[in-house]
């Protein structure tokens, strides 16, 4: 089973190892998620895409989602369609979907696999500014060392067990 696929099977209620159901909604409410380009849900344009992180894609969404694709580089890309993109641009598009959504907790599961090491920067500052400019929860998985060296704090999984390193000394 997928992150994205736990991440479902939280936000609609599903009970594992014993631990209380979330509330109705409230993990939805609280997190969104920037999947790898492969994992990226298909929608008619970027656009509609961005608008649709809240559910719907009424005129004032849509102009939210307008100026998120702005901040993070896209606005020349909002009529594109997800398959016309980049993997940064369908990285971009993912952050964008989490700047108009405005989750407290972001999973970011391999946001860099598939990019190249400059694009891989310019997403991970994108996240780095959503944590340290807006406040966001960024929880990233992965298995890219440079990356890594973003994060105030990592937790590096050795044989099953969670050894902490901070980074900021």
């Amino acid at each position: 089973m997928g992150l994205s696929e736990r991440i479902e099977a939280a936000v609609t209620g599903a009970i594992r190892r014993g631990q209380a159901r979330p509330a109705p909604g409230r993990l939805a409410e609280a997190l969104d998620y920037a999947v790898t380009p492969g994992g990226a849900r298909i929608r008619p344009t970027i656009l509609t895409s961005v608008a649709l992180a809240c559910g719907d894609d009424r005129p004032a969404l849509t102009d939210a989602a307008a100026a998120a694709l702005e901040i993070v580089g896209l606005s020349d890309r909002a009529k594109h369609k997800p398959s016309e993109l980049s993997g940064g641009q369908q990285q971009r598009v993912a952050i964008a979907r989490a700047i108009v959504s405005d989750p407290e907790l972001i999973l970011a599961d391999e946001p860099t696999g598939d990019l190249d090491r400059e694009t891989a920067n310019e997403v991970l500052t994108m996240l780095q500014e959503l944590n340290t400019g807006y406040g966001k929860t960024i929880v990233m998985v992965t298995h890219d060392a440079e990356a890594a060296r973003y994060a105030k704090k990592t937790l590096h999984l050795d044989k099953g067990v969670f050894v902490e390193k901070d980074l900021s000394a």
